[in-house]
């Protein structure tokens, strides 16, 4: 049995993209495992952080965590799309503001990376419609603690869920953090499209107060945009001003949560 452990000085950067999260990270001080599936982005990061990775305080983790069963290469499918922030495992996601082309990328193992790198102090996930399998892998029993912080890319339909996983892993307070643009963090200044701050630089609130803002504030503006989508006229309106601003309106959020470390 290996033992997981509990790393406060560590970042999962769970779809690293092209590392603007990530360069943050390590600029705050902290190690970080990277993952991503774009062979282009990860051969762009490689080269983008190479004294960080010689250095060992960045470790690229290559492939997808998929629900898909991996060929006998150990390969799954992975949907490329032009704007590569929407890159997808699941070819819905992927192909909802335009086409795609299919690669295969190795499939990874979440729950034996936990195993193998340790229980980070904080855990971004961000690869479009599948992070409910990295909370999934941390309800399995081997697990005994959870990140002190977490986010996930949040959808509508998907709110309710991933407020009862989390609350079943122990994490009690919570906020939202809309997307594509940050204030500044001192001397750092975000990139269009980060996540942006977490951990102890944000406010959290008990998870009921977090549930009323989604159901009076949130939501209904997703509902509202969903009917536009919904629409003949609206959808291809939708669509061009989503590619001209390179990102899905009316914006989209990250839930944040906190616990206290010991899982339950």
């Amino acid at each position: 049995m290996r033992v997981c452990t509990y790393k406060p000085n560590l970042i999962y950067d769970v779809g690293m993209n092209n590392g603007d999260d990530t360069a943050y990270y390590l600029h705050k001080g902290y190690d970080v495992i990277g993952f991503e599936a774009d062979p282009k982005l990860i051969g762009y990061c490689t080269d983008r952080f190479t004294d960080e990775i010689d250095a060992g305080r960045l470790i690229i983790i290559p492939g997808a965590i998929s629900c898909e069963i991996p060929d006998g290469r150990g390969k799954v499918p992975f949907y490329i799309n032009p704007h590569h922030v929407w890159n997808s495992c699941d070819e819905g996601w992927a192909t909802r503001w335009g086409s795609t082309h299919t690669i295969r990328v190795p499939k990874i193992d979440f729950l034996d990376c936990l195993k193998t790198y340790g229980i980070p102090y904080y855990m971004k996930i961000d690869i479009e419609g599948m992070d409910w399998m990295c909370l999934k892998s941390l309800q399995d029993e081997w697990i005994t603690y959870v990140p002190q912080f977490i986010s996930v890319e949040l959808y509508h339909s998907a709110f309710g869920y991933y407020m009862d996983l989390l609350t079943s892993l122990g994490y009690h307070s919570f906020n939202f953090v809309q997307q594509f643009k940050h204030a500044d963090d001192g001397n750092w200044s975000f990139n269009r499209g980060s996540s942006g701050r977490f951990g102890r630089n944000m406010e959290y609130e008990d998870m009921n107060i977090v549930r009323t803002r989604y159901c009076t504030d949130i939501r209904p503006r997703w509902l509202k945009w969903k009917g536009v989508n919904d629409s003949k006229v609206g959808r291809p309106i939708r669509m061009a001003l989503e590619r001209l601003l390179n990102k899905p309106l009316p914006g989209w959020y990250d839930l944040h949560g906190v616990s206290n470390v010991r899982k339950g």
